[in-house]
């Protein structure tokens, strides 16, 4: 009788998945407007690697800034250009960056 009931709690409850925060994982969130391998592409293509000197225009989210910051790891410059009054800086608040990386990011 135990396990039936153990059986039909475990059936009704909503499954939970924790992940830590990625920008992987807010790539494939369905507010995103950049999907990973986009995202991907573009840091690539950008030539952006630990010390270049970087600037990013964003209109959205910060997500590319903050993409831009994990790849620079801290060595480099990443320069944000926004049109808004202040600054986009939601995901690299959010995202688990070290301190170097985000003192990479000017704005």
């Amino acid at each position: 009788d135990d396990d039936d009931s153990k059986e039909e709690w475990c059936k009704h409850q909503p499954g939970i998945i924790v992940r830590r925060p990625s920008i992987r994982l807010f790539c494939t969130s369905p507010t995103s407007k950049l999907r990973p391998d986009i995202l991907g592409k573009i840091v690539s293509v950008g030539n952006v690697w630990s010390g270049s000197r970087v600037l990013v225009a964003e209109t959205g989210d910060d997500l590319l800034t903050s993409a831009v910051a994990q790849r620079l790891d801290g060595q480099g410059c990443a320069v944000q250009i926004y049109e808004q009054r202040q600054p986009h800086c939601m995901f690299t608040v959010w995202l688990d960056l070290t301190a170097a990386q985000r003192a990479v990011v000017r704005y």
